[in-house]
């Protein structure tokens, strides 16, 4: 996904991959993270996309204090225009 942004230092994506490999174990064990993966036959996995479910102050009339970002979402480029990251 960085590199199809344009992210193309190895050093950098190692960083990047070992930061994220370590915040999403320790957030998928604490169920902060949820994720999706859309598979094709025989196991290929070709999208994803993930929460974050946030603690949040809240307000009045709100009864869960709870915000979720959606991020990370991709397609690989031979699955795309399949309507998979609807």
């Amino acid at each position: 996904m960085f590199e199809e942004m344009g992210h193309r230092d190895p050093a950098v994506l190692e960083t990047v991959d070992a930061a994220s490999r370590k915040y999403f174990e320790q957030a998928l064990h604490e169920g902060s993270y949820k994720a999706w993966l859309a598979e094709q036959s025989k196991g290929e996995i070709v999208a994803g996309g993930g929460i974050v479910l946030a603690r949040w102050p809240g307000f009045p009339g709100e009864s869960l204090a709870q915000r979720a970002w959606i991020l990370n979402m991709y397609t690989e480029p031979h699955a795309r225009r399949r309507g998979l990251a609807r």
